[in-house]
């Protein structure tokens, strides 16, 4: 398991579905674009979060 995302504007929690996927609360897709910014794929805005670790090797991904 990973640890918490966190979309910065908002604070609402992302769930990881894959390396470079995570959903919003919302359900709304976002695709990873760097250590700290996730695409919202529905709208196309960019969205800074809290950076994606990786729990097991303690490294991001």
């Amino acid at each position: 398991m990973s640890d918490p995302i966190f979309d910065l504007d908002s604070w609402e929690p992302l769930f990881k579905l894959s390396e470079n996927v995570a959903l919003d609360a919302k359900g709304k897709l976002g695709l990873r674009m760097g250590e700290n910014m996730v695409m919202d794929m529905e709208s196309g805005s960019m969205r800074f979060t809290t950076p994606w670790i990786n729990a097991q090797e303690g490294e991001d991904d």
